[in-house]
């Protein structure tokens, strides 16, 4: 099993599904409306860790699956401009 480390990307999900995908970082907290999860609680885990809040709400941290990643990359737009010649 791989360990998280900072600077992964880390995919939180709520006990109602939420889910929150956000970059590790030592230090770091995630602010939910489930309450505050610290990153160094997750840092040196493996994945799949299921980890609480300080209000005691659950949180499942699975490796995030690639298409996950992916879909929070930056966008990139391409315009291409049509020259009329008169």
């Amino acid at each position: 099993m791989r360990i998280a480390q900072a600077g992964d990307l880390a995919l939180f999900i709520s006990r109602d599904y939420k889910t929150f995908l956000v970059q590790l970082g030592a230090g770091q907290k995630l602010h939910t409306h489930r309450g505050i999860i610290a990153h160094d609680d997750c840092i040196g885990q493996t994945w799949g860790l299921d980890l609480k809040s300080h209000l005691g709400q659950p949180f499942l941290i699975p490796r995030p699956p690639i298409w996950c990643a992916r879909s929070n990359a930056p966008r990139r737009l391409f315009f291409r401009k049509t020259w009329a010649i008169f």
